[in-house]
């Protein structure tokens, strides 16, 4: 979730410092980060940002058609 919500980006170069590295780092700060480290320090960002939507009832029902053909609209 972490990457896909833009909070990091993988990595495959020199870091500012001039150190090779190959991995995930953080896109505001470029600075690299452990997989281990990674629930820890975005959770916060991510559980607030994520959940469900609903976007109307015409909009789930014409979705769930798609996926159940035996719903008619």
């Amino acid at each position: 979730m972490a990457w896909m919500m833009g909070y990091i980006k993988h990595f495959d170069g020199r870091l500012k410092d001039g150190t090779l590295h190959v991995g995930w780092v953080d896109t505001k700060t470029g600075d690299p980060v452990d997989g281990k480290d990674i629930c820890g320090k975005y959770k916060k960002a991510i559980m607030g940002h994520a959940g469900m939507r609903f976007f109307g009832e015409l909009l789930l029902v014409l979705a769930l058609s798609c996926l159940m053909p035996s719903i008619r609209v």
